[in-house]
């Protein structure tokens, strides 16, 4: 009986050794995260499940970013990212762990409403919407207009209708080819 008693003894030791183990990983990861932040907060305390607010950055190739926040048991870090796979770990302190993907594709604004044009007469610009309205939703880089047929340059003037992530691109590509380059030569040999 005395054997038995060691034995399981010996074996919640381990355990707590693990569990242990596991809330200094979890402290040095925070800690990690916070130090970049330049922040000084709490590590999370893994001895007893908490609620925490877990923030989900979504990042959109059309440089949207859709944040949904969801309060779940902390149980460990890795649970979390296990749970929230393909997101990768921002930061996080007792109350918030923050997560962070990016997406491959345009955001659900752009491919509802999503419309290029000119800004300013020849600053490429992505709209949310009507272009007059100027709901600019990320502003890329200044076109030649000169370098445009007329066709071309008339239905920029308009907005063109974005719906998907190839017309995006192949319409970006084709028009940064007559990006205006504001970089002199001397800056360039610097």
């Amino acid at each position: 009986m005395l054997n038995i008693l060691k034995y399981a003894l010996v074996i919640v030791f381990l355990v707590s050794l693990g569990h242990s183990a596991l809330a200094q990983e979890t402290d040095s990861i925070c800690k990690k995260d916070e130090a970049k932040d330049h922040q000084v907060m709490s590590p999370m305390s893994v001895q007893s499940p908490q609620m925490v607010n877990v923030h989900l950055e979504k990042t959109f190739i059309d440089g949207v970013k859709i944040v949904n926040i969801s309060k779940t048991h902390f149980i460990s870090l890795e649970n979390i990212l296990t749970k929230y796979s393909g997101f990768r770990l921002s930061k996080c302190n007792e109350r918030d762990v923050f997560l962070s993907k990016k997406i491959d594709d345009l955001s659900p604004i752009s491919k509802t409403a999503g419309i290029i044009g000119l800004k300013d007469g020849n600053v490429l610009t992505l709209y949310n919407g009507n272009p007059k309205e100027n709901k600019i939703i990320q502003t890329f880089f200044q076109i030649d207009i000169n370098a445009l047929e007329a066709d071309a340059a008339k239905k920029l003037n308009q907005g063109i209708r974005i719906t998907n992530k190839n017309q995006y691109e192949m319409l970006l590509h084709s028009l940064s080819k007559i990006a205006i380059n504001h970089v002199s030569q001397a800056q360039r040999n610097s």
